[in-house]
């Protein structure tokens, strides 16, 4: 940038930079020059960012395009990212989560997830691309977060590296990620809420181990787990919705609950019926979906009031029909 701005860019104007690209994560808008209109259109009043900030559409451009990462010697660089494939942006993920644990205090419940960013930089791509086609962004750098359940703002990152990168970091293999995105509050008793990515038992032993609490939906990894029981054995063709099954651990770690939700989609006579566009969102979720399994060590399967969802339904008359469905539910399901 001071070579593409030699005599222009000054301190400034570097602030009012930056200011532009925040002010455009609270308020999204569909191009780059929306930022910059000043006709109101029937959505949305016209943002005038050259009147507010000073600074035109070409100019905040022109310094966008002059963004780069340091090569610095180039020979040292590639050398160094034989050894690290993310050589040269780990220095920025290490520095905005010290930060964050600085500044940044999250409340007693901790959410994991993964975030999928899209990478927009023409001369340089990332080491590892991930395609996930059902994401907002279905292609591009991957990265496992953790956010404060109550406020939602995400304090911790970690970069989705290739297998043999992930083995060689620091605590177990399974259970890894979840412990390293939330290790800056062990000892705290907080609860940690995650995808079926970050679930397992191992995991639920871990965290217990570091005084937290799990609640996560589990579809993979279950390795003592009893998912044969519930799927096999623990519902028949008579059981209704809302159902729950329940098994306690009975080693040292008794606070493990493994909870079983009977909640089937839509009935059977209506995939059957389900034509256009229905059908092709039926298809997206066939499987077996009937029953959500949970591994806790926070909530209970006490009976709580029930979920209101709509289903589509068959009247006696044989039209298929969109009504609101009174669901039972635990605590364990609510929470989730």
């Amino acid at each position: 940038i001071l070579e593409a701005f030699r005599n222009t860019l000054i301190r400034w104007r570097w602030k009012i930079f930056l200011g532009v690209v925040i002010a455009m994560t609270v308020s999204p808008a569909t191009c780059i020059g929306d930022y910059w209109s000043t006709e109101d259109n029937d959505f949305m009043p016209a943002l005038k960012f050259k009147e507010k900030t000073g600074m035109s559409k070409n100019r905040w451009e022109e310094m966008r395009s002059a963004l780069a990462f340091w090569e610095g010697d180039i020979e040292v660089t590639r050398q160094k990212e034989k050894e690290d494939e993310w050589y040269r942006i780990r220095k920025l993920f290490q520095l905005w989560n010290e930060n964050m644990n600085q500044c940044f205090k999250a409340g007693d419940t901790l959410v994991c997830d993964e975030s999928m960013c899209r990478w927009l930089a023409e001369n340089y791509y990332g080491p590892i691309v991930t395609k996930m086609p059902l994401k907002p962004e279905g292609e591009g750098s991957l990265a496992k977060t953790v956010a404060c359940g109550i406020s939602s703002i995400i304090f911790g990152l970690e970069l989705q590296e290739s297998p043999a990168a992930m083995e060689r970091k620091e605590l177990m293999k399974t259970a890894a990620c979840t412990l390293r995105l939330v290790k800056p509050y062990f000892g705290t008793k907080r609860c940690v809420i995650a995808d079926s990515w970050f679930a397992s038992v191992t995991c639920a032993v871990e965290l217990l181990k570091r005084e937290y609490f799990l609640l996560a939906l589990l579809k993979g990894r279950s390795c003592e787990y009893p998912k044969k029981y519930f799927h096999e054995s623990a519902f028949t063709s008579e059981s209704i919705r809302g159902e729950t099954r329940t098994l306690h651990s009975t080693t040292q770690y008794d606070r493990l609950i493994a909870h079983c939700w009977y909640e089937p989609g839509p009935d059977k006579v209506y995939k059957q019926q389900a034509t256009g566009t229905v059908a092709r969102k039926m298809k997206k979720k066939s499987g077996n979906r009937k029953m959500k399994s949970f591994i806790s060590t926070a909530y209970t399967a006490l009976p709580v009031e029930p979920w209101s969802r709509p289903r589509h339904i068959q009247n006696q008359g044989g039209v298929i029909v969109t009504c609101n469905l009174d669901i039972p539910q635990s605590q364990i399901v609510q929470a989730y």
